[in-house]
């Protein structure tokens, strides 16, 4: 076995998807499943249970799984305090984060921290609120990235960014040629919703219960790509972030107007488990984040 073995593995075990765990690796699912297999030719054991959905390890999988995270840690440790010789930043940085913050707002400082790190592995991890919470808790990530964090004992929260919440509309819709819409012109209107345990659905409603305002709610969704798609067949409003539509936007497939009653918006937040000892890849990456997006735009153009 070599250590691209041992991390496809571990990858294995903690996402329990061939999918995730091929893309954490930059290869296909069907290398990740030979790869696998050829570790249980080698033990004569089935470490996977494939029956599963999600998969799971077998209690022989799990023994080794430990074996195989502690060898990689000690392996990532090593060339840490190797690299210090040349100077050189090595390591890996694990983010969860829902989508339309680590595939937006986040991709700036993602292209800014590789040019400055090329020897340091980034993985980005989109999902649910609450799965990147309990990704970190578990120590799955070394940080996430959510919308309105709400306070937790076991958590430390560090503020990062408020997106403007901006109308979404089709270009066509009667309410697009205002520059500013009041509130009161989306009663009744067709409206695609986020899920309701998303904290920005929860968001959304308290703004409509502070106007008095009720929406025709035709779509309930937890991803913000299919509420482009829905808000682009002219299906219904939506309220979205304004990082996540700034493609359609310059494209001209969707309209952004903001309310007129205020401007409104929401925080995104920065997670990690309480106590948590960052590595000096991490922290950098941390340290990065502290900087405001408007500069880092700046930097990566000059």
């Amino acid at each position: 076995m070599d250590m691209d073995q041992i991390k496809i593995f571990c990858d294995l075990a903690e996402t329990r998807s061939f999918s995730k765990s091929a893309a954490r690796n930059l290869i296909s699912q069907s290398a990740v499943s030979q790869q696998i297999k050829n570790i249980e030719l080698q033990f004569k054991l089935q470490l996977i249970d494939r029956t599963c959905r999600p998969l799971a390890l077998t209690q022989a999988g799990e023994i080794f799984y430990q074996g195989c995270k502690n060898i990689y840690n000690q392996y990532e440790e090593m060339r840490n305090q190797l690299a210090s010789f040349s100077h050189q930043i090595t390591g890996s940085v694990t983010i969860a984060g829902i989508p339309s913050i680590v595939l937006y707002l986040l991709q700036p400082y993602i292209r800014f921290y590789l040019q400055h790190h090329p020897n340091v592995r980034l993985y980005v991890e989109p999902m649910r609120a609450n799965q990147a919470i309990e990704t970190v808790l578990t120590d799955h990530a070394d940080i996430g990235m959510v919308a309105s964090p709400k306070a937790d004992r076991r958590l430390d929260i560090m503020p990062f960014y408020r997106e403007k919440l901006l109308l979404v509309m089709h270009p066509k819709h009667p309410l697009a040629s205002r520059k500013k819409v009041p509130i009161k012109s989306i009663e009744l209107q067709p409206f695609i919703h986020f899920e309701k345990d998303q904290p920005t659905r929860k968001l959304i409603d308290k703004i409509f219960r502070q106007y008095d305002i009720t929406v025709k709610s035709i779509m309930e969704l937890d991803n913000i790509e299919t509420m482009k798609r829905g808000i682009e067949a002219n299906v219904g409003l939506s309220i979205l972030p304004e990082p996540a539509i700034k493609q359609e936007l310059q494209a001209g497939t969707l309209i952004a107007r903001p309310l007129a009653e205020e401007d409104f918006s929401r925080t995104v937040g920065i997670v990690f488990r309480k106590g948590k000892v960052f590595s000096e890849p991490v922290t950098r990456f941390v340290n990065l984040l502290k900087k405001p997006l408007e500069t880092i735009v700046a930097q990566l153009e000059t």
